[in-house]
Formats: C-alpha cells, sequence, structure tokens
C-alpha cells in the first residue's frame, strides 16, 4: 500500500488536525514533569478519549454504533470501550484496519499472567537461595578483571533466561558482585555499566522474560522477529566484556575512597578469588 494511499483512506475516515496531537503534546508535559508513569500514561489516554468526540465526532459514533445514546453517553461508552477492547477500524482497508484496531487493555491480559508469573517464579528462586547458589561459584572463579566483568555479564544474560525478569538480573547480580569489586579497586560504575550491558539491555531479547514479552505484545512482533536487528542489545554485553579485558574505560577506586563500601558479612563475593 503507498503512502498516498494510505493518506486518503486515513482523511477518509478521520479528521487530521493538528490538535490530534495534543494528548501527546500532554504526555511530554507530564514526562517534563517527572510524573509518575502510570499518572501520565492514563492522564493522556483520558484526556485523548475526552477529545475524541469534539475531534473526531463520526468515528466515535460509527465505533459505539448505538443511534440511541445521546453524545455525552456516545462519548462515555466509546472512552471505556476503547481503553477495555481497543479502538476497531472499519475503513475496509486491511492494513488500515489492522493498524487501528489493537484490542486495548485485554489484548494485554496473557502479557500480563506471564508477567506475573515471572515475577513469581523469580521470587521463588531468590527466596528459596536457588540464584545464590548458582552465582556462588561464578563470583569465586572470577580470578582476573576481564573474567570478572565477563562473570557479570554472563550472570545478567543467564538470570534473565532462568529467572525470566530483569529486575532479578540487575539486582542480584550488583549484590553479588559488589563486594568483590570494591576488593579489586575498581569503580562502582564499572559494576552498574556491567549489569546494565547485560542484564538489562538483553532482557527484551527473551520471549518468557517479562520484558520481552511486554515488547511482544504492545508491538505485535514475536521476540525472533525484531531479534536479528537489536545491535546495540547485542553488542552492549560484548563490548563491556572485551574493555573489562583490555582495561579500556575501567576506572578505578581513588585511595581511601569507600563508596562502593565493604563486603558485607556472608558476601559470597568477599570469599572470592
Amino acid at each position: 500500500m503507498s503512502p498516498e494511499a494510505a493518506q486518503e483512506v486515513l482523511a477518509g475516515e478521520f479528521a487530521i488536525t493538528p490538535l490530534n496531537l495534543l494528548p501527546l503534546l500532554l504526555l511530554v508535559v507530564f514526562s517534563i514533569r517527572s510524573t509518575p508513569p502510570f499518572l501520565a500514561i492514563l492522564g493522556s489516554a483520558l484526556f485523548a478519549g475526552i477529545l475524541a468526540p469534539f475531534t473526531q465526532p463520526d468515528a466515535v459514533r460509527a465505533f459505539v454504533d448505538d443511534p440511541t445514546l445521546g453524545p455525552v453517553v456516545t462519548g462515555i461508552k466509546a472512552v471505556f470501550a476503547a481503553l477495555a477492547t481497543g479502538f476497531v477500524s472499519d475503513t475496509g482497508n486491511d492494513t488500515i484496519d489492522t493498524l487501528f484496531s489493537r484490542g486495548g487493555m485485554a489484548s494485554l491480559l496473557t502479557t500480563v499472567w506471564l508477567v506475573l508469573g515471572a515475577l513469581s517464579y523469580a521470587a521463588v528462586l531468590e527466596h528459596a537461595g536457588f540464584l545464590d547458589r548458582l552465582l556462588r561459584p561464578i563470583v569465586a572463579r572470577a580470578r582476573t578483571r576481564g573474567r570478572l566483568i565477563l562473570a557479570v555479564n554472563a550472570s545478567g544474560i543467564g538470570l534473565n533466561v532462568i529467572a525470566g525478569d530483569q529486575y532479578v538480573a540487575d539486582v542480584l547480580p550488583s549484590r553479588m558482585f559488589r563486594g568483590e569489586f570494591a576488593r579489586r579497586g575498581l569503580a562502582p560504575q564499572v559494576l552498574s555499566r556491567a549489569v546494565e550491558d547485560s542484564g538489562t539491555v538483553t532482557s527484551v531479547l527473551v520471549p518468557w522474560n517479562t520484558c520481552g514479552a511486554y515488547m511482544s505484545g504492545v508491538l505485535g512482533v514475536s521476540t525472533a522477529a525484531y531479534f536479528p536487528f537489536c545491535f546495540f542489545n547485542l553488542l552492549s554485553p560484548l563490548l563491556d566484556v572485551l574493555y573489562g579485558f583490555i582495561g579500556f574505560k575501567v576506572p578505578q577506586l581513588e585511595p581511601g575512597d569507600a563508596a562502593a563500601g565493604p563486603p558485607r558479612e556472608g558476601d559470597p563475593a568477599g570469599r572470592g578469588a
């Protein structure tokens, strides 16, 4: 479908006006003011729903499809229906209809269930001590600086696969390796960078991970489909490990700097090599 044909279909079904950008502008304002994400997204969505009957009256009436309702009730029903089950486009053009008919919150229920399951599973693994047992030997065998950074990256990626949750893949290696990084005189930002380059950016590459499930559900694209194009996500851990072995951009703690803190009692990192 050519861009010109798409524009013609959209112009025939919707009123194309700069006013349609107001919800997006409101979202930007919320972001600048550091509004909590839930409130920012909900506020912008509700504002868009209130604005729709004024800017797109024909589309709203066609969506509700109940001529017995007044304009106010029609607008309220359209907002709740769009949020719950999603707006349904009926332009007759398959490409446009697929793009505009996304299913609302109901279409994300499977993703929400998967996220809840992954969080519960990760909590059981951590509180039962299974993850601690998995990471303890890795910390002990990281004899050199490069191997230590490699171990952090491997732990982050592994936890994304095993635990299925980004937060576990970020927090647990940070706690486990903190003491060893301090003992070897490596600045805290080295550990932070290693955790971010592994636990954070690779989470979207795992289909059953909370982040991967969310991305796939929202975008409507399978993880395997976008995996080959995630150059940043794939290269970040590789470059971090390479920098660790060659010593590039690996700052050391200044003498007397206790920012990282001493190893905690019972911390396996404190008994490493």
